[in-house]
């Protein structure tokens, strides 16, 4: 079984970098990435090949489920229009803003520039929120840019998919694309409300606390499968479906022990899906092969920069007017935040093999998604620490305990 030789050789490695980030305090997540690029410029270690399908059906449904499972529907309500805001129309403005750059600036035309817009716009759902457990951040910053993260990976996949039909010949039609587009995430929230319930009236007649992780097991899975059978967003759906059951199926369950029991699955497993995610993501990112396109990268990540800060304090501006100001520090830390990661490496690897131009984009999301890894990520700590948002509390991730 040579495949699993080489996740077992990948777990050992990954082992090894937990151990030195303990001491290093950098970031797990990007200490794996430079691990897999260290590794994959000296040829050491031969890399189980990441794809689209491995990553956004195998990989991101469990991420997804465990970040959703712990976000606190109380926490999130007073800042929902703006989480919605900075998913739905703060991607939509990201690929907007990116194309129109692109396009003047290095010449793409305008579907290939909005593609490439549309690819690495969604942040990073896993990246930042360990950096923001270790600091003990507030939580309500923390859900912000958990919560955006859940979302706008759903909203940047229908989006992409909606831009490679029009690139492979469908006319893209402005109200028929918007139609979609709303039918598509529409029906992948459906999907994870129906299943959502379902496996909360499962977990209130169960007191087996195997049986009741195997009920959220499935419904994770389960909740991304059929939703793409339906040809709906499945990332959606296994948002939605984790938000239903961190927040109402707690208290369908029959103890306190039920709760740890779930808890403590999902987070080992997002632990080990994470670790081998990012050391593969790390071996895609080989800096030999963007060295031709630089300065298209150096742009298209000064562009990125730029365009978030001003989607997040524009709406930080709106927020203020509407009442419900987001302090400037926060804005800070949910603009540097904005990390690009696995999601944008798999959608440029999911380009088809004809699509004209395919190999200059997938170098460009490559070295947008390194110098986000490595730049936002390694100085996140130090910005926390310089805005003053780093808390010495020991007991932050014991929300699950708590009852709306």
């Amino acid at each position: 079984m040579p495949e699993l030789s080489k996740i077992i050789g990948l777990l050992l490695i990954a082992l090894a970098v937990a151990l030195i980030t303990r001491r290093t305090r950098r970031p797990y997540t990007v200490a794996l990435v430079i691990a897999g690029l260290v590794l994959g410029m000296l040829q050491l270690v031969e890399a189980i090949q990441l794809s689209k399908e491995l990553v956004l059906t195998v990989f991101l449904p469990p991420l997804l489920f465990e970040g959703a499972l712990h976000i606190r529907a109380a926490v999130l309500r007073p800042r929902a229009a703006l989480v919605l805001s900075l998913s739905i129309l703060g991607t939509l403005l990201t690929a907007l803003i990116v194309g129109t750059a692109v396009h003047w600036l290095l010449g793409f035309d305008w579907l290939s520039g909005l593609l490439l817009g549309a690819i690495i716009a969604p942040t990073d759902p896993v990246s930042v929120l360990a950096t923001f457990r270790a600091a003990h951040v507030d939580e309500e910053l923390a859900t912000i840019v958990e919560s955006e993260s859940l979302f706008n990976d759903g909203i940047a996949v229908v989006l992409y998919l909606l831009l490679l039909n029009a690139l492979g010949g469908t006319p893209l039609e402005p109200f028929r694309g918007i139609g979609e587009f709303a039918l598509v995430v529409g029906g992948g929230a459906l999907v994870g409300l129906g299943l959502g319930f379902l496996s909360m009236r499962l977990l209130s007649r169960l007191g087996d606390h195997l049986v009741e992780v195997m009920v959220t097991l499935v419904a994770a899975y389960g909740a991304f499968l059929l939703a793409e059978e339906f040809h709906v967003s499945g990332v959606i759906a296994v948002a939605v479906i984790g938000l239903v059951i961190g927040n109402h199926g707690w208290s369908r369950a029959p103890s306190l022990e039920t709760r740890k029991n779930v808890a403590l699955f999902w987070e080992v497993v997002a632990f080990l899906v994470n670790s081998i995610l990012f050391l593969l993501v790390g071996f895609e990112l080989l800096p030999s092969l963007l060295i031709d396109d630089l300065l298209s990268i150096v742009i298209v990540f000064g562009v990125l920069i730029v365009g978030r800060g001003l989607i997040v304090y524009g709406m930080g501006a709106l927020s203020r007017w509407r009442g419900r100001g987001l302090p400037s520090s926060w804005q800070h830390v949910i603009v540097w935040g904005g990390l690009r990661g696995s999601v944008p490496v798999a959608l440029a690897l999911g380009l088809p093999l004809t699509l004209a131009g395919r190999d200059n984009l997938v170098a460009i999301v490559f070295g947008v998604v390194l110098f986000s890894l490595l730049g936002q990520g390694l100085t996140i700590p130090s910005l926390l620490r310089r805005l003053g948002l780093v808390r010495h509390e020991t007991n932050t991730r014991a929300e699950f305990q708590k009852e709306e």
